[in-house]
């Protein structure tokens, strides 16, 4: 959780999922924002984009989530994973 201001835009990056691998390995690798649906636990407070863009729009709590999603030529089928923020907003004071 972190703290920003009402207004800011923040873009969501650093977004990696980790396959376990028949051998036993994990690996993990980074991925586009584009691969994921984003959604807002209240979008009073923070809305984000289907890019990954999280707009602040006034105070309160939002947990911003990110669900790895089907898209297309992209064998996803037994691939699920969560990334959760939670974004606390104020005003300037």
């Amino acid at each position: 959780m972190f703290s920003v201001e009402t207004g800011q835009k923040l873009p969501i990056g650093g977004t990696k999922v980790t396959f376990n691998l028949p051998t036993g390995v994990d690996q993990s690798i980074e991925t586009a924002p584009a691969y994921f649906d984003f959604t807002s636990s209240n979008p009073s407070v923070a809305s984000v984009s289907s890019t990954g863009v999280v707009s602040v729009i006034d105070e309160g709590a939002a947990v911003i989530t990110a669900k790895l999603a089907q898209r297309p030529r992209v064998d996803l089928a037994a691939v699920s994973g969560d990334v959760r923020g939670t974004v606390r907003a104020g005003s300037r004071g």
